[in-house]
């Protein structure tokens, strides 16, 4: 049965940060006049992932609420501010970091993604994003280039559904007119992505960027987004 729709994850997927997360939390904390140590930066915003995967790696509720979604990225770079040393004016930096990382200008396409949505495009394949994300997902595509690839943009926070709840898979079908079983969806996580689009009767492909999950079976695994066109082809 051939395939109608591609749909897409977007962060880690699609985009990445236009920056070093480190360098724009020095060059934020530097206008509330502290100087922080390049590598020491780098090092904490590792640590503050590392939490981020500790505690909501299997709960990804939150991204069903714009309100929740603010709350827990708050708390994420108010760990960072304290992991640093940063004590006063910590809640203002934290909201600094998080209207940044929430616009546009934080984020590019990875380089292998305008040719391959082009390509896709192109085939008379219809594309569509589904993404745990707040309600800026649509102006931050819009404003990096890529919003008009995508007939539909799901974001969890707009629907008050997230991946991998198989709900917001079957919202998205449905709003481009096509069957699960006629839609394959990409994305970087294996539980969010992957498993959530297997569930809903969705063909999956986990772009694995990092070859971070090597030996992964569920899906059919990529590290490059240019593999996708072929491997479309052959399903």
């Amino acid at each position: 049965m051939p395939l109608e729709a591609v749909f897409f994850d977007v962060g880690n997927t699609l985009i990445t940060t236009s920056e070093p997360e480190g360098k724009v939390f020095q060059e934020i904390a530097s206008h509330y006049g502290y100087t922080l140590d390049g590598l020491q930066a780098e090092q904490s915003v590792s640590q503050m992932y590392r939490y981020y995967e500790s505690a909501y790696g299997n709960d990804c509720s939150f991204w069903s609420d714009n309100l929740q979604v603010r709350k827990v990225w708050l708390d994420m770079y108010s760990l960072l501010c304290e992991l640093t040393g940063i004590t006063e004016q910590a809640k203002q930096i934290a909201e600094d970091v998080y209207s940044y990382y929430f616009s546009a200008e934080a984020w590019q396409p990875f380089a292998d993604v305008l040719p391959v949505l082009q390509e896709l495009k192109g085939s008379g394949l219809v594309l569509g994003t589904i993404s745990n994300w707040d309600t800026t997902l649509r102006g931050i595509l819009q404003g990096i280039g890529l919003g008009s690839y995508f007939k539909v943009i799901v974001a969890s926070a707009d629907v008050r559904l997230n991946k991998p709840n198989e709900a917001i898979f079957a919202l998205a079908c449905e709003r481009l007119g096509v069957r699960a079983e006629r839609a394959i969806h990409v994305g970087d996580h294996l539980t969010a992505d992957a498993s959530g689009a297997l569930g809903a009767g969705l063909h999956a492909v986990l772009i694995d960027r990092r070859d971070r999950h090597v030996g992964y079976q569920d899906a059919p695994r990529i590290n490059d987004l240019r593999k996708l066109p072929g491997l479309i082809a052959s399903l």
